[in-house]
């Protein structure tokens, strides 16, 4: 955005802006574990079904940048202006 535009010519250009997600990126890791297992570890009931869980090799930034990597192609990598990539779980320090 110009920094040399009056106050309503910045309103008008963030009015016209567009925002939004065009394309999502999903990783879930290869490797499940019955909850049952998961329950008896921690000595609670567990629920039915798996869970997927991460490969030692596997942590949230890698799964990002194969999510990212499903939805860039050469086709649109020069149009794309934005990539986010948020986490609750960081990446461990090794």
């Amino acid at each position: 955005m110009d920094t040399h535009l009056s106050p309503s010519q910045v309103a008008l250009e963030r009015a016209t802006m567009e925002f939004g997600i065009d394309r999502l990126g999903v990783h879930i890791p290869r490797w499940s574990i019955e909850r049952s297992s998961l329950a008896a570890c921690w000595g609670s009931a567990g629920a039915a079904g798996r869970r997927s869980v991460a490969n030692w090799d596997e942590d949230t930034l890698t799964m990002g940048i194969d999510a990212a990597r499903q939805i860039v192609t050469d086709d649109n990598r020069s149009s794309i202006q934005v990539v986010i990539f948020a986490t609750t779980t960081p990446v461990f320090t090794e």
